[in-house]
């Protein structure tokens, strides 16, 4: 059989656009980080949930890296969702993303909230 080089020539078409659909997933979480830590950044800068009392470092060292951890945490979820369970329903993926996050991110802030504030989980602040 022969077949016009052109076509020899052209990438197969599981193989088009592989590279950049990985590059824009990069950069997606890469703009997921960023944005997680604006969040912390203004977090900290107006006391959010009662840390108003602590020095602006403090809460910038509590806020910045609680934000990128439920950040990180977010990310593994959801690439955990959509490997797992392609084609599922938006409320599904959502469902399943909330239940894997909860218990990380409430553990993580207890934790370094303890750490941090010397506050036991519920003690009120």
């Amino acid at each position: 059989m022969r077949e016009w080089s052109p076509q020899i020539r052209e990438p197969q078409g599981y193989a088009v656009r592989a590279a950049r659909m990985a590059w824009g997933r990069l950069t997606d979480f890469g703009t997921g980080f960023g944005v997680a830590a604006l969040a912390g950044v203004f977090m900290a800068i107006v006391g959010a949930f009662g840390t108003g009392d602590a020095s602006l470092a403090t809460r910038l060292l509590y806020w910045v890296p609680t934000m990128v951890a439920g950040a990180a945490i977010g990310a593994v979820a959801s690439g955990m969702t959509a490997t797992r369970a392609p084609g599922q329903s938006r409320l599904a993926t959502w469902a399943a993303i909330t239940l894997l996050i909860t218990p990380p991110i409430t553990l993580m802030v207890w934790a370094y909230t303890a750490a941090l504030f010397g506050l036991a989980p519920g003690a009120g602040g």
